[in-house]
């Protein structure tokens, strides 16, 4: 989740695309834990609400959806 990206956020079709996650170290991987950590979560509208609200605050500072005040992932 904390590795997100604004662009894997289908609103539309209310979908997450997981493609990375965020290591203990804070570098973000493409290299998941396993082949079906890769996936697409439905969301529900509670979420979909959610991320509406941090799109309008983070999306034009910095391209994770769960970022900190740098604009990094959250870890």
């Amino acid at each position: 989740m904390f590795g997100l990206f604004w662009d894997e956020v289908d609103t539309r079709n209310m979908e997450l695309r997981i493609r990375r996650q965020v290591m203990e170290n804070g570098q973000v991987s493409e290299r998941l834990k396993t082949l079906k950590s890769r996936r697409n979560v439905t969301m529900f509208e509670p979420v979909r609400t959610a991320i509406n609200a941090l799109q309008a605050r983070n999306r034009l500072r910095t391209r994770f959806v769960f970022a900190n005040r740098d604009g990094s992932p959250l870890n």
